[in-house]
């Protein structure tokens, strides 16, 4: 608990100690002044020891003081002004703490590094492992350059030319095609008169399949 005492001030020539001294030579218990002025003892005592930490905040503290200190008989102004002299030390003293407590708990120390640089470490790894699980369990990319989807043909052999991720197996109706390192392909189908479907699907080993359905019109000469 902070009090005036253990800020070098003189307890005898302190706010806290008139209003102790007045209300003793008038034979006055606290509990009387309390009900009288409907002030809590807890605040008086609070006023009369200088411990303002026990107070709501500084506006009651005046509140409270002049009350109390006009209830006693003292020049209102002049208890005022020593108060606000003392009452500025007190919640100097309080913001510097809580000041100091801050810089404190956000002071950078190679501690603090440390622990932060293993935590982006850690964090780095985990992003890069859900990465690789999402590249693995996702379906792998597909794409039809040539021909054209719903394309009329008169020619019955045509190639399919596409591209898909890397390291990605692909078949077209059923036959596995060669897919080079930059994940392109080729293959060349033989196509029956009237609407062909050609089936085109794209698998990583543990990924769910990713299948085109390519429809293509051959109109025989």
């Amino acid at each position: 608990m902070v009090d005036f005492s253990q800020r070098n001030i003189d307890y005898k020539d302190s706010v806290g100690c008139l209003l102790f001294d007045a209300r003793q030579k008038n034979c006055l218990d606290l509990e009387v002044v309390a009900e009288k002025i409907n002030i809590s003892v807890s605040y008086l005592k609070a006023l009369e020891n200088n411990k303002y930490s026990d107070l709501p905040g500084k506006v009651y503290a005046i509140n409270f003081l002049k009350k109390y200190a006009d209830f006693l008989g003292f020049n209102g102004s002049e208890m005022m002004s020593k108060f606000e002299q003392e009452s500025d030390i007190f919640y100097n003293t309080s913001l510097s703490k809580k000041s100091k407590s801050l810089s404190d708990k956000f002071e950078i120390t190679p501690k603090k590094i440390k622990l932060f640089t293993i935590l982006i470490i850690i964090l780095a790894v985990v992003t890069y492992l859900i990465f690789l699980i999402y590249q693995t369990l996702s379906s792998p990319e597909l794409i039809i350059n040539y021909p054209s989807q719903e394309m009329i043909l008169i020619d019955p052999n045509v190639t399919f030319y596409g591209t898909t991720d890397v390291g990605a197996e692909v078949k077209i109706n059923g036959s596995e095609v060669f897919v080079n390192d930059d994940g392109k392909f080729e293959h060349q189908i033989y196509l029956v008169p009237g609407l062909n479907e050609i089936s085109v699907a794209a698998k990583k080993k543990h990924s769910p399949e990713n299948l085109i359905i390519h429809k293509i019109m051959y109109l025989k000469n």
